[in-house]
């Protein structure tokens, strides 16, 4: 067996050696975990990082410059290993202090850097908006910051993050410009708005349901009822709708705003809300654009010119004019989607005004929006909208195993199996790559037809246990609404002794420093995120922590097992520890 060989890789990220393909390798020297004797062949394992040591440009306590952010010299964050104190590591822009708390407005922070507001904590979930940012403590609680939260510089005293749901045992977070969606253990789905002049410090420690006011957090409700047994297990949204997965496949939609289906992105057009000055509720429909008026983005030369005023051609009916859908209280009822009735789904994803499922058997179905080719329908549909889900397809027997969107940029993580019973993985991508989003080594605008994602696809190592080759596949894909994509990959599994963590990869819109390299150029093809500037590549590890605290300080637990996940957020890039 050979261990400790090094390798050197090429400037533009990580070249790794396969039987199937040759992929980048970041710039960095990395040490490769031990190996089969198969090496000679060709089949190389991924390495694990060699020195335990992370570096971050860290800010002073009373940073307010960005001059002085981007000053510092590097210096050691932590140790990994159970005996750390947990740190959080962020980098990109700090617009509206979501990123740091006590540091200048607007400042970028251009390399992994520590996030002191987390530091011991270990998260259920974290959603970072442009404006605002919430997460989910160990305790199962919701706390909320930003400018865009507080309501800008008049309320920079008071940046700590601020507890606005308690008690409910919380495990997912969604958040949109206006609100924050939380997801219970049981499967119940509770609204939160994303402006803290609209949570009382009543709601703070205990909600008082029945106010008609913005005070409380609105628990939402199902048009249709779930039968015994079945819960709410996953939410997924997008700029203006949010989707809903149960546990007996059965998918929901919720129209956010009065924009919900401006690209037919809900699946149906019919819905009720709450009556503002009485307990009747409000019928109405939301059409998409294109069905009111499908000239609407056609030229004045070939517009067809119509007798009906301009009212009569907006999406909205008329009941529903008016009404102010800024309130959590505008919409509280999920409604089913009726094309899926017979489907029993197994995932769902949302970008920015596009829906997709995917079913038990691999199939996915995409809807909405469609002016990048985001639903990947090919040159199948020439329209920008699309309002019933229609079947994306693979290659012969190929099956799709996740869905992530954001954006307006998709991604199909695919299996396929041929007759010798090794498996090969694909991602595949589509949608709007003009910032490099697609990894093809292409910025094209439009990408109707999944193209394969370089570097991350056709990974094979050799497994002792199996005695044949098996795939590197994607274990996590985080895709932000501004176009940059973090990719977690699967190297731990079958990384042997001494192995444990995980390639970070990443790519697109780096526009406001979001993919940590340094630069502010947008990168086409899958990279490895480093610690530093020419240092190592940043591995993903988990481990039992000695302590795990809360956002309120007090310990929670200890000797807990918790992984780092990577989140990508609108111009923020973030890696933080999650209970497992």
């Amino acid at each position: 067996m050979l261990s400790h060989t090094v390798l050197r890789a090429s400037r533009r990220g990580l070249r790794k050696v396969h039987t199937a393909a040759r992929a980048r390798l970041g710039r960095a020297e990395v040490t490769v975990g031990t190996v089969a004797a198969t090496l000679a062949l060709g089949v190389t394992a991924y390495g694990v990082l060699t020195s335990s040591e992370i570096y971050n440009d860290a800010e002073s306590a009373n940073t307010k410059t960005e001059t002085t952010l981007r000053s510092l010299e590097p210096t050691t964050v932590t140790n990994v290993d159970g005996n750390s104190v947990l740190q959080t590591v962020g980098w990109g822009t700090n617009r509206s202090n979501v990123l740091s708390l006590d540091a200048a407005e607007g400042a970028d922070i251009v390399v992994p850097t520590s996030l002191r507001f987390l530091e011991g904590v270990a998260l259920r979930d974290l959603a970072l908006h442009g404006h605002h940012g919430a997460c989910v403590d160990a305790r199962g609680d919701v706390y909320q910051w930003g400018l865009g939260f507080f309501g800008g510089n008049d309320h920079a005293g008071n940046q700590r993050p601020t507890r606005t749901l308690k008690g409910k045992n919380i495990i997912k977070l969604q958040a949109t410009d206006s609100r924050v969606f939380a997801l219970s253990s049981s499967g119940q789905v509770y609204v939160v708005s994303a402006k803290h002049n609209k949570v009382s410090s009543a709601g703070i420690s205990g909600w008082l349901w029945g106010e008609r006011g913005d005070s409380d957090a609105v628990e939402l409700e199902t048009a249709q009822k779930l039968v015994w047994g079945e819960k709410i297990v996953d939410l997924a949204a997008g700029r203006d709708h949010l989707l809903a997965l149960t546990s007996s496949g059965r998918t929901f939609a919720l129209p956010v705003t009065l924009k919900a289906n401006s690209h037919g992105q809900l699946g149906f057009r019919k819905i009720d809300i709450p009556s503002p000055s009485s307990k009747e509720r409000i019928a109405g429909e939301l059409t998409p654009l294109a069905v009111v008026d499908p000239y609407a983005n056609a030229s004045r030369f070939s517009r067809r010119l119509s007798t009906s005023s301009s009212d009569d051609l907006r999406p909205v009916s008329e009941s529903l004019r008016g009404l102010d859908d800024s309130s959590i209280h505008w919409s509280n009822r999920l409604f089913e989607i009726p094309a899926l009735r017979s489907v029993r789904v197994a995932g769902i994803a949302a970008g920015a005004r596009s829906s997709y499922a995917r079913s038990d058997n691999g199939r996915v179905l995409a809807w909405g929006a469609n002016d990048h080719g985001q639903l990947g329908l090919r040159n199948t549909v020439l329209g920008d909208t699309v309002t019933v889900p229609t079947e994306v397809v693979f290659p012969h027997d190929t099956s799709c195993t996740s869905v992530a969107a954001g954006g307006d940029l998709a991604f199909f993580s695919t299996e396929k199996r041929d007759g010798t019973g090794i498996v090969t993985t694909e991602l595949y991508a589509c949608g709007d790559g003009r910032y490099g989003g697609l990894g093809n080594a292409i910025f094209t605008s439009a990408q109707a037809t999944p193209a394969r994602t370089r570097a991350v696809s056709g990974l094979l190592e050799y497994s002792e246990a199996n005695g044949n080759l098996q795939p590197i596949s994607a274990r996590a894909l985080s895709v932000s609404a501004d176009g940059h994509i973090l990719c977690t990959l699967d190297t731990r599994s079958r990384a042997g002794p001494g192995g444990g963590g995980m390639d970070l990869l990443a790519w697109g819109n780096n526009y406001e420093h979001q993919l940590g390299n340094g630069k502010r150029a947008s990168v086409a093809v899958p990279e490895s995120v480093v610690a530093k500037p020419g240092g190592a590549r940043y591995m993903l590890h988990e481990m039992k922590a000695r302590e795990v605290r809360d956002l309120q300080g007090k310990v929670w637990g200890r000797y807990v097992k918790v992984e780092q996940v990577a989140y990508a957020g609108m111009g923020t890039s973030v890696v933080y520890w999650k209970l497992v």
